[in-house]
């Protein structure tokens, strides 16, 4: 929508990309688009975000406690989770307000991205 050429969007649609990841989240994090800086963040966090998403050390380690196997994640870790899933939805609202020419719910999850940008860690 923002920088993606028809070439780009004929090869994605075979599970082909054009471009690394790392270049299409600098052509989405222009001024005006979706500045907030969070797509780089989400990229950074990317190897422990699926470490936990498919059992990686992230998910075995916080299930390994002194008793055996069960559930012993942190609550600073619950809630980094937490904040890392509003992060991504709100970035989709954007999105799809903005499919959708809905500039004041697309300014209002920019403005609510914009706020959480600075805690997602």
């Amino acid at each position: 929508m923002y920088a993606a050429s028809s070439a780009d969007l004929y090869h994605a649609g075979k599970d082909k990309l054009t471009r690394d990841l790392g270049r299409m989240i600098s052509d989405l994090e222009q001024p005006g688009r979706l500045d907030v800086g969070l797509l780089s963040k989400v990229r950074t966090a990317f190897g422990r975000l699926n470490s936990y998403t498919h059992t990686g050390f992230q998910q075995i380690g916080a299930r390994l406690t002194a008793d055996g196997i069960g559930y012993d994640y942190d609550e600073s870790e619950v809630l980094d989770a937490l904040r890392w899933a509003e992060v991504l939805s709100i970035m989709a609202l954007v999105g799809f307000a903005e499919l959708a020419k809905n500039e004041l719910l697309a300014r209002a999850a920019l403005e609510r991205a914009r706020a959480i940008g600075t805690t997602a860690g």
